[in-house]
């Protein structure tokens, strides 16, 4: 009986020995994760950063791995350097805001136009810049003058956009084709309105 109880306290220690193992593993692995995600908010991050990974290139690192996560956790966990560190991470948040809200604007200025531009482009990828402002000026019988006024609210606000190696040519743009910018269930985006019409590009 004394052996039976020896041999479970002894898997029960075994086992306890791998838990405390795999759980001091994971938290280095999340301690390498946090450190990753701070570096991106610190210079002197980056610079030591790049400055081991040049090393490590070359064959010839100026530290050990263990030395150079101790190093950037000592950078990182610095009085000023982690005030900078939370001032940026707050700047970011801030455009990220901003960001989120102009896109929400967008996309609400889109509810207004976004079926007439889906049928003004069809199938088509691209159009031409006088092949746009005719459609627009057919599909809302308006004069060029109108077009032209409309085509730059669309531009302004992302419903369309002018192609990368083709300024004259013009594309559905990213708040219409991208499930990003939609607000709520009831928004459609390119892609789904030309399935809804059974139309493929």
């Amino acid at each position: 009986m004394g052996e039976f109880l020896q041999a479970i306290g002894g898997i029960f220690l075994f086992g306890l020995l791998i838990y405390i193992m795999m759980q001091y593993q994971s938290n280095k692995e999340e301690l390498k994760k946090s450190n990753r995600e701070l570096a991106k908010h610190s210079w002197k991050a980056k610079e030591f950063i790049r400055e081991y990974s040049i090393s490590t290139r070359n064959e010839n690192p100026i530290m050990s791995k263990d030395n150079y996560n101790k190093k950037l956790s000592e950078i990182l966990n610095n009085p000023e350097e982690r005030k900078l560190i939370n001032e940026s991470i707050i700047r970011d948040r801030e455009y990220e805001n901003r960001i989120k809200v102009d896109n929400k604007r967008k996309r609400k200025i889109g509810y207004k136009y976004d079926i007439e531009i889906f049928e003004i482009f069809g199938t088509n990828n691209r159009l031409s810049k006088s092949e746009l402002l005719k459609s627009i000026t057919l599909k809302y019988n308006k004069n060029e003058i109108w077009a032209i006024e409309v085509m730059n609210i669309w531009l302004e606000n992302n419903l369309i956009t002018q192609c990368y190696n083709n300024k004259q040519m013009y594309k559905v743009g990213n708040v219409l084709e991208d499930s990003f910018y939609k607000i709520d269930e009831e928004d459609i985006i390119r892609n789904e309105w030309l399935k809804k019409q059974d139309l493929e590009f």
